[in-house]
């Protein structure tokens, strides 16, 4: 009998309970649903040297501001604090210097997996190393062979300490957001649930989200009943499903380590970019005889010269010839001097 990963059962159980709350909601009806716009939240704004508070309830709307960093807060803020976001859905927002983001351009294909395509790249964009931080991906643009990603991203101990501290002060920990420009996005869920939003005052409303919730219980059991027995079938789909996009994560690695490795090379001056260069700068009675660069990447020369003196300071102004200077020089058949010059590895 095939051997059922734990991973993909809980893959199959999320995609059940998923459909299920889509159904759910389906349910719900119209009047009960425009309380969700209508909820009353607050935006608690982490800013540098001061924290601000944004309320709405209802059509009304305000924000108030304490001159202090959070971590200044004594224990008259945080009631304070605690008595403005009671009962509200509230979100705590980070902005600069606490995050951080910027843009990428990637491939459109990309965008089936953009998650992995984009860890592929964090290395290179973050300010710091990659699993220090919890982040976030968009697409904010398309064309037909790329897309724009923005990347929001926040150091994981920051996040992780506010959460804490709210924990610590018997508030509770909420979702923490960060802030892009006017967009909000979302960096890390719920940790605790110690404080929750206060019901909605409408009984009729909480009666009829009594009912679903109550029969959450038996339909998931009767899910899982059904999932149970199609378990296997899902497993290999999943596989099947996975295993192309493994591939291409494995081919994008295998490309980056070539591209990098390839770098240097690329990055080299063009022979015939020197001899150019050369042709401009050496005196009208000297004569290149030899050029080479071997493996240690400098470049030797021999050029044939009347007065070996005047070679050296135009060659010296060339980029192109880094630390170029005069390795040795004999006396040629027709006594003229062969001066031998080496440049530094270029």
């Amino acid at each position: 009998m095939t051997a059922i990963a734990l991973s993909d059962v809980r893959r199959t159980l999320l995609a059940g309970w998923q459909w299920w709350l889509s159904e759910l909601k389906a349910l719900v009806p119209t009047k009960l649903a425009a309380y969700q716009h209508r909820a009353a939240r607050a935006d608690v704004h982490i800013l540098n040297r001061s924290v601000e508070i944004a309320r709405v309830i209802g059509t009304n709307g305000e924000r108030l501001a304490e001159d202090r960093p959070i971590e200044n807060f004594d224990d008259t803020h945080w009631q304070e604090l605690e008595s403005l976001v009671a009962g509200l859905q509230t979100r705590i927002i980070l902005a600069r210097p606490d995050v951080y983001a910027t843009t990428i351009r990637l491939p459109r294909a990309a965008a089936r997996n953009l998650k992995s395509a984009v860890a592929l790249q964090l290395g290179q964009i973050a300010p710091v190393d990659p699993a220090l931080l919890s982040w976030q991906t968009r697409i904010i643009g398309s064309t037909k062979a790329q897309i724009d990603v923005r990347i929001l991203m926040a150091k994981t101990h920051r996040v992780e300490a506010l959460q804490a501290l709210f924990d610590a002060h018997g508030i509770g920990a909420f979702e923490i957001h960060g802030a892009d420009g006017e967009d909000i996005v979302r960096l890390a869920a719920v940790r605790s649930t110690a404080h929750t939003a206060q019901p909605s005052p409408d009984r009729r409303a909480s009666i009829i989200a009594a009912l679903l919730l109550a029969s959450i219980p038996f339909t998931i059991w009767l899910g899982a009943s059904v999932i149970t027995s199609t378990t296997e079938a899902r497993i290999k789909t999943v596989q099947q499903e996975v295993a192309p996009r493994l591939a291409i994560e494995r081919r994008a690695q295998k490309v980056e380590a070539l591209r990098r490795a390839l770098a240097p090379i690329a990055a080299l001056p063009s022979i015939s970019d020197t001899v150019e260069d050369l042709a401009t700068r050496l005196p009208e009675t000297a004569h290149l005889t030899s050029l080479a660069q071997q493996g240690d990447r400098k470049l030797r020369l021999v050029v044939d010269a009347d007065d070996p003196e005047v070679l050296e300071a135009p060659l010296s102004e060339s980029s192109l010839l880094p630390d170029i200077h005069i390795a040795d020089q004999t006396v040629g058949a027709d006594q003229r001097m062969l001066v031998s010059l080496e440049t530094s590895a270029r």
